[in-house]
């Protein structure tokens, strides 16, 4: 009987023991590995919010700067400590502004980033800008007079014009809601009302049955000075020498 009341208490003591080391090791844990309530901007794609998120659960300290530089679509990161130990984070996107090529994406801030950072329905609403490579190598870096150009532009003419950067001195403006007629600018000129107005004015003095016929744009060169060039142009601009 003896020997069965010390082996209860012996069993009773382990219990305990493994009871104190579960609880220290749960509580050391908790410690070191705080637990995070994330909030992701509805931009990303869903491959890179779960990107974000394996990253950050894997984390003992987070640092908003290391998080822009691993993942260029992020704009700002927050974070917000709650009691005992929980980490309320929120991460914000990049804004894009428009895709070059169908190959990259330009954000607000001049961020050249991968279409992959953002969802297909956000991707499918952005302005597509074309351009003309050096010997078609689509890996030549995008100039940053383009970038500049892009970023500057007045939002309305992103929505209402194809543009096509041929280089610095020739960028086509073609009028996405006919697809008939079009302007050049170069670089250092700005796209504004008053040059729509002026284009809108030449095209109605124009004597013609249609503007576009057999796959030809009605073009007003406005690079000249003072000057306003009408001509035709046939087939594809991008083909241009």
């Amino acid at each position: 009987m003896k020997w069965y009341r010390g082996s209860a208490v012996l069993i009773a003591l382990l219990i305990c023991s493994m009871g104190m080391y579960s609880f220290r090791k749960i509580e050391a844990q908790s410690c070191y590995m705080p637990a995070f309530r994330l909030s992701l901007d509805s931009t990303f794609s869903p491959q890179l919010q779960q990107e974000l998120t394996k990253y950050i659960e894997s984390q003992k300290n987070l640092c908003p700067q290391q998080i822009k530089e691993l993942f260029p679509a992020v704009a700002a990161v927050t974070m917000e400590q709650l009691p005992p130990n929980i980490k309320r984070v929120h991460i914000d996107s990049q804004t894009p502004l428009c895709k070059i090529n169908l190959e990259t994406v330009l954000d607000k801030n001049g961020h050249i980033l991968i279409p992959a950072y953002f969802r297909s329905d956000i991707l499918n609403d952005l302005p597509s800008i074309a351009t003309k490579r050096p010997d078609h190598n689509i890996f030549m870096p995008i100039s940053s007079e383009l970038i500049q150009f892009l970023i500057s532009l007045p939002p309305e003419m992103l929505q209402q014009f194809s543009i096509m950067w041929l280089d610095k001195t020739k960028i086509y403006f073609i009028d996405k809601a006919t697809q008939n007629w079009g302007f050049i600018l170069q670089y250092q000129q700005q796209p504004s009302d008053y040059i729509t107005d002026l284009c809108h004015r030449l095209l109605r003095e124009q004597i013609t049955e249609n503007l576009k016929t057999n796959n030809t744009y009605t073009i007003i060169d406005l690079r000249f000075k003072g000057q306003a060039i009408i001509c035709k142009k046939r087939g594809n601009l991008l083909n241009e020498s």
